[in-house]
């Protein structure tokens, strides 16, 4: 008689979840580094420069200041898989004057040195500091002997920025800040002053800012103390020295399915214009030579930028909008919105998946208005739209 063997289970795998689509990120124009801070950080540092990040979520874009000015720092919500295009208007590379050690007094230790140019620069300037391998650095500016001064000093191990200000009497701390997650291994240090606004910025990223008109005017200098288990010093390129950089806009275009994507513009107005939308086509013939006055003249009028789609309270005469949009016939959410006091404009784009839109290119843009429609203010860079 034979024994029934009990039947034998093989355990099936437990199912997985498919990989997750990386973030796709691009960007266009502009002159200096971009810095990307989020889940993941990233640096892209030319014109049409590509990168992926693992994983989606919110970001902060901070750009670094080039030739026309410093584009604002903008704060992208980015899902999983979407694709993001970054856009500020074409600038060259900033240019900085370098401050040669020869034109300075100063010393030396074995743990560090001080410089210090008297005359050299400017009440308002942006100085800009390569960090190496050192153990705290600073940038002094607007010095009057010892007694007058402000400093910002930074410390690498604690990885703090601290604003102080000297007036005859002890040293007084405006601010600390502490470098975001992603800001590994700083490479420069900068000090922006303009008028009573003092800005630290570290890669590009602003750190802290704080208002104070207390000192108007003044000496520079820089110090710095050695990293002391290898040596070390500053970066290659020391100090050098710019105008404040002056702000203006930024765009991004967060697409994350076949027909939706959310437009971001930041803008150096102050918050309360109305933002609007605009999709443009470009021109149906190739560019043209222009005379001074801005007008082609085979054609006799001004160059054409067809407009397709606007949203605007009302329909402008002269304006060559073919289709109006108003508040409560938007393309998406926010088209047609006012100016947020904090972070930049956004807007949900949304659009019918029609034949005759496939493979179509629009080029998306927010344009920012006065509150009472007396005025343009702005307009963002435009970021291409592929229906």
């Amino acid at each position: 008689m034979q024994t029934a063997r009990a039947p034998v289970v093989t355990p099936c795998a437990a199912p997985q979840d498919p990989p997750a689509t990386p973030v796709q990120w691009t960007r266009v124009g502009g002159g200096g580094e971009c810095v990307v801070l989020g889940p993941s950080t990233l640096r892209l540092a030319a014109p049409n420069a590509r990168a992926t990040s693992a994983a989606g979520g919110v970001f902060r874009v901070h750009f670094a200041a080039d030739a026309a000015g410093r584009p604002e720092p903008l704060v992208l919500d980015v899902p999983v898989g979407a694709e993001v295009q970054l856009a500020t208007a074409a600038a060259a590379p900033a240019t900085l004057a370098a401050l040669q050690a020869q034109d300075a007094a100063g010393f030396g230790s074995e743990d560090g040195e001080f410089w210090r140019w008297t005359g050299a620069v400017a009440a308002d300037q942006r100085l800009v500091l390569a960090l190496g391998k050192v153990r705290t650095a600073s940038l002094r500016a607007r010095m009057r002997g010892d007694a007058e001064q402000y400093e910002l000093a930074f410390a690498a191990k604690a990885r703090t920025v601290r604003l102080v200000r000297v007036l005859g009497g002890p040293p007084l701390t405006l601010a600390t800040a502490t470098l975001p997650d992603g800001l590994d291994a700083p490479r420069t240090l900068e000090f922006e002053l303009h008028g009573f606004r003092l800005q630290a910025f570290v890669d590009g990223v602003r750190v802290l800012q704080v208002l104070d008109g207390a000192s108007g005017s003044g000496d520079v200098g820089m110090g710095w103390s050695r990293d002391g288990l290898f040596g070390g010093g500053l970066g290659a390129d020391g100090l050098a020295v710019a105008p404040p950089a002056v702000p203006r806009p930024s765009a991004a275009l967060v697409r994350d399915t076949a027909n939706t994507a959310t437009l971001y513009a930041a803008s150096a107005a102050p918050p309360g214009p109305w933002a609007i939308v605009e999709l443009a086509l470009d021109r149906p013939h190739p560019l043209l030579l222009r005379e001074a006055s801005g007008c082609e003249p085979w054609l006799l009028q001004r160059p054409a930028a067809p407009v397709v789609l606007a949203a605007t309270p009302r329909q402008e005469l002269g304006a060559p909008v073919v289709l109006a949009a108003t508040p409560r016939q938007e393309l998406g959410l926010g088209t047609f919105a006012e100016t947020p006091a904090q972070g930049p404009a956004r807007a949900a784009l949304r659009w019918p998946a029609l034949p005759a839109l496939a493979g179509h290119v629009a080029l998306a843009r927010i344009v920012f208005v006065a509150a009472d429609g007396s005025a343009e203010l702005g307009r963002s860079p435009a970021v291409s739209l592929r229906f």
